[in-house]
């Protein structure tokens, strides 16, 4: 029991540190930008320095203004830092109300300037500050995750969301009016067919049959790396790895090269083998888009299979077959439920990009071969039908939701 008590306290000291030592950074990091400011802005008409956004904004209010906002901030800084770091209590609940507030200060300074870098920034900075001054510190570790999670992530995929309610004005700009046409016209008819759900069907069917053929060529070459003596394993890796080296681009610029009419293959079966008197068709068809899909998106699958074969407790095997189990009955019930996280997690990650494939489609199918991925590019770029756009994107991303959830729940957390 003393021992436990001891150990609680350590833990919570341990934690305290953290707090202080991290308020303590940010606190310098927040001194630091505000005599920066108050120094350029005391300096102007002397140094002649080009003028950040704020500072223009800021230039609209008499000049003594800025100067006492900047002391202000000053003052309490370095208040709260002195407090926090001879463990004031009040410290840290001036340091918190002070952050909130400068949280709150730059979302009033975007809502009336539109200056996203220097917002979100403040924003960034008080909010980590409020985050590791809240009276639960655990909490705080979650807060760099989640700042830029919701800023990059959640953010964008809501202003995209709100765009997909929109139309299309007659120059191509957003009309926000709200409503679910663009859900509707996805799922309709056009000209007597389903085309944008055929489009969707082709690009789930060829990342279906790629995923399968990654898994039957994967397996066995994870198999093999996995059997290699250890020193030998890592460079087989390396090679599995070397197309990583060269943009996904110029590899497949390289199979139009060797596809193409006057290519690689077919110049050797004309000039070299003399097997026939014309070109083959390789080249626009969809053999070509299945060609490179599967040559780009092969080492997701490998890797995690090699993961899952290399630890895999051999002498299982071995018992099986001491037991009279035979290779296929081997297989069956030891080695593929015990390798099914590594077949889950590679599945998932070259389904995943093979669905939304746009580069590999467009140059090696010619764009006769017209997946989800071209079409969200064409509507983008193309016809800058953006709200269109945005709701196959959320379409498409929701399909990708439920793939990840279906990898969560046949195996992927016990990868």
């Amino acid at each position: 029991m003393i021992r436990s008590l001891r150990l609680h306290t350590q833990q919570e000291w341990h934690i305290s540190n953290i707090v202080q030592q991290s308020s303590t950074i940010l606190l310098a990091l927040s001194l630091l930008v505000w005599a920066v400011l108050l120094v350029r802005w005391l300096t102007f008409g002397l140094v002649g320095w080009t003028p950040w956004p704020v500072e223009r904004h800021l230039d609209a209010l008499p000049p003594v203004v800025p100067i006492v906002i900047y002391l202000v901030l000053l003052g309490v800084d370095a208040l709260v830092l002195w407090g926090v770091r001879n463990r004031r209590l009040w410290a840290r609940w001036v340091g918190l109300i002070r952050s909130l507030a400068l949280v709150a200060l730059g979302l009033l300074y975007y809502a009336l300037t539109r200056d996203v870098l220097t917002s979100f920034l403040l924003i960034g900075i008080a909010g980590a500050q409020a985050a590791i001054l809240w009276p639960s510190p655990p909490w705080a570790l979650s807060w760099p995750a989640a700042y830029w999670l919701g800023l990059f992530f959640m953010l964008p995929l809501f202003i995209m969301f709100v765009v997909s309610l929109g139309q299309r004005s007659s120059v191509g700009t957003v009309i926000y009016t709200f409503t679910l046409d663009n859900y509707v016209r996805f799922f309709g008819r056009i000209g007597g067919r389903f085309l944008y759900l055929l489009i969707l069907w082709r690009s789930l069917w060829l990342a279906t049959v790629n995923t399968v053929l990654c898994l039957l060529f994967g397996y066995p070459l994870a198999l093999w790396i996995a059997r290699q003596p250890e020193k030998k394993r890592n460079t087989y890796l390396l090679l599995v790895m070397i197309p990583f080296w060269t943009n996904f681009l110029v590899r497949t610029y390289a199979w139009m090269v060797i596809l193409r009419d006057t290519g690689v293959i077919n110049t050797f079966l004309i000039d070299v083998l003399g097997w026939t008197d014309r070109p083959l068709r390789l080249l626009f068809t969809p053999g070509a888009v299945f060609l490179g899909l599967f040559y780009g998106y092969l080492p997701f699958m490998v890797l995690p299979l090699y993961t899952s074969l290399e630890r895999l407790d051999w002498s299982l095997i071995e018992a099986a077959q001491d037991l009279g189990a035979n290779a296929r009955r081997t297989f069956k019930e030891i080695m593929l439920p015990l390798t099914m996280p590594g077949i889950v997690a590679g599945s998932i990650l070259v389904f995943i990009p093979s669905v939304g494939a746009y580069v590999t489609p467009d140059l090696l199918g010619g764009a006769r071969v017209t997946m989800v991925g071209n079409l969200l590019q064409q509507q983008f770029l193309v016809v800058r039908d953006w709200p269109f756009g945005s709701a196959v994107g959320f379409i498409l991303m929701i399909l990708m939701l439920l793939a990840t959830m279906l990898y969560f729940r046949t195996g992927g957390r016990t990868l």
